[in-house]
């Protein structure tokens, strides 16, 4: 009888949670999946014109870039104090736990991306397109890309299939 009560709150409480997700799904959809798109292709486009457009519009790609990834991570770091202050921490369930691991791992890896994009400016600045600073943007645009992928991965399996009833 005690296993069939704590089981049954065990999955109410997983249940609740994953409806305080889907609640805030559509605010990070909206806003994430555009920001990341406009993003990649901002950086894609860096890459492949750096020494054609020149230092200044490449380091105003990489400022807008760089900005879009900021506004990505405080929808973020908006949505983990959202949830914490509804009562949805991560030590409530495994499903919060992994949530929470999984989108801020992600998370630690785009504010990597960004001190990245911030050293890659200076070296632009610095040094301009020598052929190891323009392979140091290839590696920068192929990590963006990545993080966009698994992104892509993150939010349909957690935010689309991990809300279906």
């Amino acid at each position: 009888m005690v296993r069939s009560i704590v089981g049954w709150r065990l999955a109410a409480t997983q249940c609740q949670t994953q409806n305080d997700a889907a609640q805030h799904a559509d605010a990070e959809a909206n806003g994430c999946r555009l920001g990341r798109a406009v993003l990649d292709h901002l950086l894609g486009l860096l890459v492949a014109a750096a020494e054609r457009i020149g230092r200044l519009v490449v380091a105003l790609a990489e400022l807008i870039s760089g900005l879009l990834g900021a506004v990505f991570l405080s929808i973020e770091l908006y949505e983990f104090a959202h949830m914490v202050a509804e009562g949805a921490p991560p030590q409530r369930s495994a499903f919060l736990s992994s949530f929470f691991t999984l989108v801020g791992c992600h998370g630690a890896h785009v504010t990597a991306g960004l001190l990245w994009i911030g050293t890659m400016m200076a070296q632009i600045w610095a040094k301009g397109f020598k052929e190891h600073i323009v392979r140091r943007l290839l590696c920068l645009s192929i990590f963006w890309h990545a993080l966009d992928i698994i992104w892509v991965a993150i939010f349909t399996i957690v935010y689309l299939i991990g809300t279906l009833p």
